[in-house]
């Protein structure tokens, strides 16, 4: 069993995934009406002097992503590129 270890890292870019929509509400008024959607963000942490960037899909709700945020990496420790969960950092 992999052992685990977390992280602060910063989100380093944000892109919002339009094509891919996620209803909330089970009966909807217009196409858009309770729709969400998920961002692709670019991640940078640092482990034992090295930089690592990792790309992620990350779906949390309404809450607003930023270029800027802080976020927590849970991540194997005997591979340190593998990214197991990401959680929004709350200051």
């Amino acid at each position: 069993m992999d052992d685990k270890a977390n992280i602060v890292g910063i989100i380093t870019k944000v892109n919002k995934l339009w094509w891919i929509k996620i209803n909330r509400k089970i009966v909807r008024k217009s196409p858009l009406d309770g729709a969400t959607f998920p961002y692709l963000v670019k991640i940078k942490y640092k482990i034992s002097d090295k930089i690592y960037e990792k790309t992620k899909i990350v779906y949390w709700g309404n809450e607003d992503i930023n270029v800027g945020d802080k976020v927590i990496i849970t991540y194997a420790e005997n591979k340190p590129s593998k990214i197991l969960e990401i959680r929004k950092k709350n200051d």
